[in-house]
C-alpha cells in the first residue's frame, strides 16, 4: 500500500515522496490497523533531499527516527554491539562490518536468528542488494 500511495503522491506533486513522509504514511496505516494489527518489526529508510534518514515503526504505528535499527528476535545482542560500535561518518565497509559482527553476535546467542545477513546499501547513487552466508 506504502508504494502505490507513493506514486500516486509522484504523479499528484511530481516529486518523489520523502522517507520521513513515506515512514509516517506506513505508521498511518499500522495505525489504522490497530484493532487487527500487523504483526510486523518495520523498519523505513532511505535517501532524499534532506539527506539519509531511518525510522522504526512498531505494531501501533509509533515512529522513531535513529541513527541506527535492529528488529528481530536478537535485538538486545546485536543493538549492543551497535551502540558500541557506531560512529558518525563511517565508511560503507566499516558499516558492513560493524552490522557483521552485531548479526553474528545475535546469531551466535539466539537460535531464531537466522543464518547470515541481507543487506540493502541505500547511497544517493542508488540501492544494492548483497548476502551473507554463514
Amino acid at each position: 500500500e506504502v508504494e502505490a500511495y507513493a506514486n500516486l503522491f509522484n504523479l499528484d506533486v511530481g516529486r518523489t515522496i520523502s522517507v520521513r513522509s513515506a515512514a509516517k504514511l506506513m505508521s498511518n496505516l499500522l495505525f489504522n490497523r490497530r484493532l487487527a494489527p500487523l504483526i510486523t518489526q518495520t523498519i523505513v529508510g532511505g535517501m532524499d533531499e534532506e539527506g539519509p534518514s531511518l525510522y522504526v515503526l512498531d505494531v501501533l504505528g509509533s515512529v522513531i527516527p535513529d541513527k541506527y535499527a535492529v528488529v528481530g528476535s536478537g535485538t538486545e545482542i546485536a543493538m549492543g554491539v551497535l551502540e558500541e560500535g557506531y560512529k558518525e561518518k563511517m565508511t560503507i565497509e566499516e558499516a558492513k562490518d560493524l552490522v557483521t559482527r552485531a548479526i553474528k553476535s545475535a546469531i551466535s546467542r539466539d537460535t531464531m536468528s537466522g543464518d547470515g545477513i541481507d543487506f540493502l546499501l541505500v547511497t544517493k547513487d542508488g540501492t544494492a542488494e548483497e548476502s551473507i552466508k554463514f
